[in-house]
């Protein structure tokens, strides 16, 4: 597949690819970038790209692929990110640091309390205990698209209440 071939397919499919991905990730900047990281993939084996049978699938399979990396990846840095911060609590030096921390932690457990009963399951049970989306699924009925919804809508909240208490000291 030569450079004009490749940019005629990322023009056809640009919207779809796009959709897909703001879809997984509710967000335009990060959709934005998915679909580029995935037209850099794609570019990379450009060349056996022609004996693929149904080339809009393969992208969007390439897009969400790339997706799915980076909601895993962020679920990983907010587990890490509470333990370290529980870590610190316990370990700190600077009395003034480990109440600041704790009060952090304990902001965060008050506001996932306060997320609705999905919301509260599934960032609990995904992102404090570490259940994979299949057994998430299995525990609570719902499927696995309603869940990665639920832990959308639910980190959004979350993030968005830590940065208010950031911003406002409350």
């Amino acid at each position: 597949m030569n450079s004009q071939q490749f940019r005629s397919l990322v023009t056809e499919y640009h919207r779809r690819l796009f959709r897909a991905a703001y879809h997984l990730l509710g967000n335009v900047e990060d959709a934005e970038d998915a679909v580029q990281d995935a037209y850099m993939k794609l570019w990379k084996i450009r060349n056996s790209l022609d004996e693929v049978e149904n080339m809009e699938s393969y992208c969007v399979s390439t897009v969400r692929r790339i997706c799915l990396d980076r909601l895993r990846a962020n679920n990983l840095d907010m587990r890490t990110e509470i333990n370290q911060i529980s870590e610190t609590c316990c370990s700190s030096d600077n009395l003034e640091r480990t109440l600041e921390d704790k009060n952090v932690v304990e902001h965060l457990q008050n506001e996932i309390q306060k997320l609705p009963s999905g919301q509260k399951l599934a960032v609990t049970m995904r992102d404090i205990e570490g259940h994979s989306i299949e057994e998430i699924e299995a525990a609570s009925g719902y499927t696995a698209v309603n869940i990665r919804a639920l832990l959308s809508r639910g980190r959004k909240t979350l993030r968005e209440q830590l940065l208010k208490s950031r911003n406002y000291g409350h």
